[in-house]
């Protein structure tokens, strides 16, 4: 019974985060009159549903410009096709952290941004007409097979045009960019329906804490997404994940150059949704609002401060590269190195002790490595 008692003391002695104030020791922790329904309703209508229209509404634009290019292969319309698919990969990083109801029914994630591309996998698709672009597990679809085809199938721009245009095999190759753009196209269309749909209310009204209610899905999704981020953007081409064997052809969107700006769209994105700015970059309540209305601290600062100036440093070391992903990795490695560094430091507070103190479990399946 006393070791039992002394076990009890010093557990709770060693407790490091508080979410209720010192002259508060009987309060649920869990509670505050904190009005969730604000915070989710805040992020369905300035975050959730006017993202996913943009991504809906420019990827539109993109099958347009595809077709101008299919009918006129010229310098020109590919330099308008790349500019409106950077448009859509960068609307992409915004909403890749809402991988729940909707967007999960119809594997989102999987279908837009699976990376790096299995080429191979690619290639036979075209030859053969024989794919199916509905398993999620695939690396042969969504927006890396765009960048590979428009940006990496030939050496040259002429080439790229001849491929898509005059080659013999020039026919497979429209056939199949244009079964990746329907198919997207249905999925976001789909998930875009359902959040403008009856989903909107049932989320808005799904309060509380437990595991599948609204706050539970955005805390799970946000951790998540945060640490896909640093893991398949940074650490595994960097080499901080592979015993220090840099694989700079394994970040994003390699072909068109853009892993860097994708790199910082993405983490300004989860900044953002912790703040409460939201897509449209209005202004509302966020993560950190909810943290400090049940008074959440780690070493008598608020829990929403440490994570917001972890973020300030973060974001401000990514800012000092400016090449793509691939040449900073060959040329800066150390720079890269320590952005990882600084992407890994708010993980504790939002995967630990920012789900603790809100009494929200971790539900996704986590990878051993996310904690480096």
């Amino acid at each position: 019974m006393i070791n039992r008692v002394y076990f009890l003391l010093i557990f709770a002695l060693t407790l490091s985060v508080s979410a209720c104030g010192p002259d508060e020791p009987d309060d649920d922790p869990c509670q505050s009159d904190f009005d969730q329904s604000s915070l989710f309703s805040h992020i369905v209508d300035h975050s959730i549903i006017p993202g996913y229209q943009s991504l809906s509404s420019n990827l539109t634009d993109l099958g347009l410009i595809k077709d101008q290019f299919f009918l006129l292969p010229t310098q020109n319309n590919l330099e308008q096709f790349r500019a409106k698919f950077t448009e859509v990969y960068l609307i992409w990083q915004s909403v890749a952290q809402f991988e729940f109801g909707p967007a999960k029914e119809v594997f989102l994630r999987n279908s837009i941004n699976n990376f790096p591309l299995n080429e191979n996998d690619l290639i036979n698709n075209i030859e053969s007409g024989n794919y199916d672009l509905s398993l999620p597990d695939k690396y042969d679809k969504g927006l890396p097979a765009l960048d590979y085809l428009f940006f990496g199938i030939a050496n040259s721009d002429q080439g790229i045009i001849n491929k898509l245009s005059s080659d013999p095999d020039f026919e497979k190759h429209q056939l199949y960019i244009n079964a990746i753009i329907d198919d997207m196209q249905m999925r976001i269309t789909h998930t875009l329906d359902g959040w403008k749909g009856s989903y909107k209310e049932t989320f808005v009204s799904n309060t509380g804490t437990a595991a599948g209610t609204a706050l539970s899905l955005l805390i799970n999704a946000f951790d998540e997404n945060y640490e896909l981020i640093k893991r398949e953007k940074i650490g595994v081409p960097s080499g901080v994940l592979t015993l220090d064997i840099p694989n700079p052809d394994r970040v994003e969107a390699i072909h068109s150059q853009l892993s860097t700006l994708l790199l910082k769209a993405g983490a300004g994105a989860s900044v953002d949704l912790f703040n409460g700015v939201g897509f449209d970059g209005s202004a509302g309540p966020g993560f950190g609002d909810l943290l400090d209305a049940v008074n959440a601290t780690k070493d008598d600062t608020l829990l929403s401060d440490l994570v917001s100036n972890q973020f300030e440093v973060m974001l401000a070391e990514l800012n000092k590269i400016s090449e793509s992903l691939d040449q900073e990795i060959d040329n800066n490695k150390d720079q890269v190195t320590k952005i990882y560094a600084e992407f890994t430091r708010p993980l504790v507070n939002i995967k630990t002790d920012m789900p603790s103190v809100l009494c929200v479990s971790i539900t996704y399946i986590d990878n051993p490595s996310d904690s480096d």
